[in-house]
């Protein structure tokens, strides 16, 4: 599977967007390769964005599952279901327009 994170500009971010997508790196590990946002091959785009405005410009990615994480706490439930659940977990968050917390 390949996944892609798409952060958004960073006009307000109330977390670290970037450790954020370090830390879903690390639990998916091998299971998940991460490539570019516009790599014809990805399978779905994780939207890492600092707020709940989640204004990121995704209009690229519209024909590809998107998972939404606009804060700490939906970062940290994605997070638990992947580690609960495995790479199926992440495959179904996928297919979920946005996580908000």
């Amino acid at each position: 599977m390949k996944a892609a994170v798409k952060f958004c500009g960073g006009c307000n971010p109330s977390y670290d967007r970037v450790e954020a997508a370090n830390k879903l790196r690390r639990l998916l590990g091998e299971r998940v390769e991460f490539v570019a946002p516009d790599n014809p091959a990805v399978d779905g785009i994780i939207v890492i964005t600092g707020c709940p405005t989640a204004c990121a410009d995704v209009c690229a990615f519209c024909d590809k599952p998107m998972l939404f994480i606009t804060s700490p706490e939906s970062r940290d439930e994605v997070m638990r279901v992947i580690a609960n659940e495995g790479v199926t977990a992440f495959l179904r968050l996928l297919s979920v327009s946005r996580t908000t917390g």
